[in-house]
Order: structure tokens, then C-alpha cells, then sequence
């Protein structure tokens, strides 16, 4: 019984540092007031190494080649690092292209009640993803390799569409400025 509460308390606590940690990178990533007029140019992110940062096969590879533990344990402490700096990346240029879209809406004579339920979902979506990938990163430095597939970019490339659908690059660009 005892076991019982003191592993109860442990998920209390990890759970807790998680939640920390994501209204840590929420409220980091947050833009200024003078940034939501910069245009927003997101043509040149690629998040798709991403996942090959803490692939289990590249340990596997570096394993067979003779390098030992400790540098493993080093490599992937390093790694998990680089995981949470292109983490805290992508929420930031989340963050833009939802303040980009949440500007124009404001500017526009339209109002667009189904696309503000959209832009709801997409961050939903995205911070729950945001969630489950930083719980992964503390269970890989538990020693748990396989990540769950985690569907970061979806909730990004939905919105940079949804920008480019309300205002091309030259609208933006000028109705930001």
C-alpha cells in the first residue's frame, strides 16, 4: 500500500512538471504586441529531422559501432536538448501564424465564426501534441526509446493554409505593416 502512494505521488509530480513545462513553452513562445506586425515567412521551417533526433535506430548504429554507454547516455541527453529547442521553435511559429491569423481576422469586415472554431482546434490540437511530446522526452530520459507518433506539424500546416487562403504573401505583407 504504501508502494501504492508513493508511486501515485511520483505521477502526481512528473504529471504536474509536464503541465509546467507546457504553459512554460506557451507562454515563452507568446509574441509581442510589435511582432504580430512583422510578416510572417514560414516557407523555409522543416521540421521533419526532427524525429530522426532521438530515432532508436541511430543509437542502435552508433551502439554497433563500438561507441559505449556513457557517450550514448551523453549523445541522448544532448539530443532530448535539441528535441525541445526545435519544440519551443515550433510553438513559436505556431504562435505567430495563429497571431497572424487572429490579426487579419480582427482587420476583416467579414467575420468567420467557423474559421475562429478551426484556429481553436488547430491549438487544441497542437498543445495536446505539444503534451504528449514532452512526456515522451521525460519518459526517453527514463530510458524509453519508441516515441509515440505525434502529429506536431499537422496543426501548423492547417494554419499557414488557412493564412495563405485569407491573405496572399503581398496582402499580408501589406496589411501588417
Amino acid at each position: 500500500m504504501y508502494a501504492i502512494a508513493i508511486s501515485t505521488a511520483a505521477a502526481i509530480v512528473v504529471g504536474a512538471t509536464i503541465v509546467l513545462l507546457i504553459l512554460r513553452i506557451c507562454f515563452a513562445t507568446c509574441l509581442s504586441y510589435a511582432e504580430t506586425f512583422d510578416p510572417v515567412d514560414l516557407s523555409w521551417c522543416d521540421y521533419r529531422p526532427l524525429r530522426r533526433l532521438l530515432d532508436p535506430a541511430e543509437f542502435e548504429y552508433l551502439r554497433a559501432r563500438g561507441i559505449n554507454e556513457a557517450e550514448l547516455k551523453e549523445l541522448r541527453a544532448k539530443r532530448r536538448r535539441i528535441f525541445r529547442l526545435c519544440l519551443r521553435s515550433l510553438a513559436c511559429n505556431f504562435n505567430s501564424v495563429e497571431s497572424a491569423i487572429k490579426l487579419v481576422l480582427v482587420r476583416s469586415p467579414i467575420d468567420r465564426p467557423d474559421l475562429i472554431a478551426e484556429l481553436a482546434k488547430q491549438k487544441v490540437m497542437f498543445y495536446r501534441s505539444l503534451l504528449v511530446a514532452e512526456t515522451w522526452l521525460v519518459l526517453h530520459a527514463c530510458g524509453f526509446d519508441r516515441m509515440p507518433d505525434v502529429e506536431l506539424l499537422q496543426p501548423l500546416r492547417s494554419m499557414q493554409t488557412q493564412l495563405r487562403q485569407l491573405a496572399p504573401d503581398h496582402m499580408l505583407a501589406r496589411s501588417v505593416l
